[in-house]
C-alpha cells in the first residue's frame, strides 16, 4: 500500500506539494520500468540461447 501511494506523488504538482516530494515520486515512477526491462532482457537472452542450439 505504501509504495502505491508513493508512486502517485508526481501527480500532486498543482496542490502545492513541496518540490522534494514531487521529485521522490517522479524518481519512483521512473524506476517502475526497470523490472520490465529486466524481464524483457531475460526473455531475449533465453530466446537467443535456445535458438543457437538449432
Amino acid at each position: 500500500m505504501r509504495s502505491r501511494f508513493r508512486r502517485t506523488f508526481h501527480h500532486l504538482y498543482f496542490s502545492g506539494t513541496p518540490t522534494s516530494v514531487i521529485a521522490v515520486g517522479a524518481m519512483i515512477s521512473a524506476l517502475e520500468v526497470v523490472p520490465l526491462l529486466v524481464v524483457g532482457f531475460e526473455a531475449y537472452t533465453r530466446h537467443k540461447v535456445e535458438h543457437e542450439a538449432d
